[in-house]
């Protein structure tokens, strides 16, 4: 008996030292504390029994072998009891783990988040899913995967996922875009624990967690040289519309002398026609900028038999508007000539034949000067210029006679011959040219079937980092923290004009995810913790859970975590939303790195001026005792925190009242006073606490406290709008 029993108390001393020397998963931690409570039982139960049949024996003076069958029958005795006590123990220590945060948590993990493609390829996504929960328990979830550019469900998946057997995906995503831009993905995971037998849950709502998957998409060889094209086709349609244009407007249809009003009527329908082009011309740039290629190729097609069309029409006009006035000077120029001709006749002497016939044609000549001044079309003029010129030939002809055959001439014409004093038109060709320039069409994001240029504003749409307060749990995964405010960012992305881009893990990025989650026209909205560290090697990076640092340190991670929301969503500025001693984290953050990177912070029950009595007692029962002593109100923490001036950013402060204990009042954890922060705009609450169910923890949950929810949704939101839709 007294060997079975040393063994046995060597072998839980053992398993003690083995469960303080290591981290051993639940399952096996359940098993080893359930073993070490049985060994306990064994002991004391085996023990007793055996103590009772010593004593009956002594009595009774039993022969050696019936004190053998009792030793043996209080072994199986204990023994039973042992198995007994593990399988009450196990229950018990699985129903505590579960109240203590151990419930069901869920890592959904994605190999890439960001890609470049060209149109029509594919991309891979691999998804890594696990759960953390009772280890008799499965988690029914629900895998999906959506199109967020026009909320398209692309695969959904229910499966159960096991603590022992996590879930690995693949998914892939192809590119029907003939666009360059870029489109959002969204996965989303949703699970549910399966009660059994051992498996408990005290949360009805599911496990969620979601992560957005960017991908890029640039022209194929065969979009790039369509495009192309088509942007060449267009500044050789605008070149040829400006010329047209141009050339129109130095048409003069009101020239002295001459009649062009049948080609001003020409002019204006051509005119009309350049108009309706010249607005179609300016759809052509917008297609073209919003890279809607297809329709674009069917109107320059249109249009570009209308500006034939059009063209052919300026061609006549500009033939007929430089012909007549080619013609009117062609006349001038030969009635010039033909004056000269003429104005010796003045003193010449005629027959009385002649001189009729001279008096004649001398009136026609100076009636076709006024002709020539009228306003009347050149072909008139050339037309009565013919018929004096006739005359002037017959003229002519009977003078030559007269002189061949010297007939006597003794009169004079004594008659004036008019000057020709009109003035030639000047024909001037201009050489227009056109240095058009279209721009490179942005690239186009999609978000809930609405398209716009791509945002690049640092200064628009700042993203939204909720920062969770203080575990009370060491031990129990940093993710549970981060939950805290699970159900607020999911209400922002529900209500709109947010996006939860789900929980983010401080880490480092390569230069093509600069900006990559900010050039939606939405705010990005990521639950953050500072409970995780990244340490940076040169075969890559891992993840080091720390629950047990100062805020100091803890400060400094959320320093990291601002520059990398700020890197991933190119925005200058970010808004920090923290809850209980993540306010704390904050305000240090501040104090250490300054407010250039916050545009204004919003604080949600927090110890600002710390902790005391049961809070401060308990405090470190479970969590870490750095942070607690940190919190404490009498600490060199808290009165350094609060003896520098606050930032000069919005500081909203809510403050919760409405549970009273140790004669005060707050919100159960935290007490009013020691909430209150001077120089903020605090926000007084209002709510119950119940036994240990504190208006603390629930001030963050949407559901039960939509006030705060919407005092918070205020206070964070900035009044811009982007105003530029494709």
């Amino acid at each position: 008996m007294r060997v079975i029993v040393g063994f046995m108390v060597l072998f839980g001393v053992v398993l003690l030292f083995l469960m303080s020397r290591f981290n051993f998963s639940d399952t096996v931690d359940s098993i080893l504390l359930s073993l070490v409570a049985g060994i306990i039982v064994f002991i004391f139960v085996s023990g007793l029994t055996y103590s009772s049949l010593s004593n009956r024996s002594d009595k009774l003076n039993n022969t050696e072998s019936k004190i053998k069958k009792r030793k043996k029958k209080a072994n199986l005795v204990g023994l039973i009891f042992m198995v007994v006590f593990m399988i009450v123990f196990f229950n018990f220590y699985l129903h505590i783990k579960t109240m203590l945060g151990n419930d069901l948590l869920v890592s959904l993990n994605i190999e890439e988040e960001n890609f470049v493609i060209k149109n029509g390829e594919e991309v891979n996504i691999e998804i890594t899913a696990k759960v953390l929960t009772n280890p008799f328990c499965k988690a029914n979830c629900s895998l999906t995967l959506r199109d967020l550019s026009n909320d398209e469900l692309i695969y959904e998946d229910n499966i159960f996922i096991k603590v022992s057997s996590p879930l690995s995906k693949e998914y892939k995503i192809s590119s029907a875009w003939e666009q360059s831009g870029q489109k959002l993905y969204k996965v989303t995971l949703h699970c549910n624990n399966v009660k059994d037998r051992f498996c408990y849950s005290y949360n009805p709502s599911p496990a969620l967690r979601t992560r957005i998957i960017s991908v890029d998409h640039d022209l194929n060889e065969i979009q790039e040289l369509i495009k192309n094209n088509l942007k060449n086709n267009i500044k050789d349609m605008n070149t040829e519309v400006y010329i047209i244009d141009n050339n129109l407007g130095d048409f003069n249809f009101d020239k002295p002398y001459l009649n062009l009003s049948d080609l001003r009527e020409n002019s204006i329908i051509i005119n009309n026609s350049l108009i309706s082009i010249k607005e179609n011309m300016s759809s052509l740039s917008s297609l073209y900028l919003s890279q809607d290629y297809f329709k674009l190729g069917t109107d320059v097609y249109n249009l570009n038999q209308e500006i034939v069309k059009l063209n052919s029409s300026f061609n006549e006009l500009n033939s007929s508007y430089f012909g007549n006035i080619s013609l009117y000077n062609l006349v001038l120029a030969n009635l010039s000539i033909m004056h000269q001709e003429i104005i010796y006749l003045e003193d010449y002497n005629f027959s009385e034949y002649s001189l009729e016939l001279a008096k004649s044609f001398i009136n026609d000549f100076n009636s076709f000067i006024s002709i020539m001044e009228d306003k009347n079309s050149a072909s008139f003029k050339l037309e009565k210029f013919n018929e004096l010129s006739l005359k002037k030939e017959n003229l002519s002809f009977v003078l030559q006679d007269e002189l061949i055959n010297n007939i006597s001439r003794e009169n004079k014409l004594n008659i004036s011959i008019y000057d020709v004093n009109l003035p030639k038109f000047n024909i001037e060709y201009k050489n227009y040219t056109l240095d058009f320039v279209l721009g490179e069409p942005s690239p186009i994001c999609c978000l809930h079937n609405e398209c716009y240029d791509c945002i690049d504003d640092a200064s628009l749409n700042y993203p939204i980092i909720f920062v969770h307060g203080h575990s009370f749990n060491e031990k129990i995964s940093p993710e549970l923290s981060m939950d805290s405010f699970g159900g607020m960012a999911g209400q922002l992305e529900k209500d709109g004009g947010y996006l939860d881009a789900g929980y983010f893990y401080r880490s480092q990025y390569d230069e093509g995810s600069k900006g990559y989650l900010g050039r939606v026209n939405s705010t990005i909205v990521v639950e953050a913790t500072y409970y995780i560290d990244t340490v940076v090697t040169d075969d890559g990076s891992f993840m080091l859970t720390s629950k047990w640092e100062s805020i100091d340190t803890y400060a400094s991670r959320l320093n990291d975590i601002v520059s990398n929301v700020k890197y991933i969503t190119g925005k200058d500025k970010v808004i920090i939303v923290a809850h209980s001693m993540g306010g704390l984290v904050t305000r240090k953050y501040i104090q250490l790195y300054g407010e250039d990177s916050l545009e204004k912070i919003v604080l949600i029950g927090i110890p600002n001026h710390g902790v005391d009595g049961f809070v401060l007692n308990y405090c470190a029962v479970f969590g870490a005792d750095l942070e607690c002593s940190e919190m404490n109100k009498s600490s060199e923490f808290i009165l350094n925190l609060n003896s520098v001036p606050l930032p000069d950013i919005p500081i909203y402060n809510l403050v919760g009242v409405g549970c009273f204990w140790e004669g005060s009042d707050g919100d159960g954890i935290v007490k009013s006073s020691s909430a209150y922060l001077d120089g903020a705009e605090n926000i007084y609450v209002n709510g119950t606490c119940n036994l240990v169910d504190f208006f603390h923890v629930r001030m963050v949950h949407p559901s039960l406290h939509p006030e705060i929810y919407n005092i918070v949704k205020e206070k964070i939101e900035i009044k811009e709008v982007y105003t530029s839709v494709a």
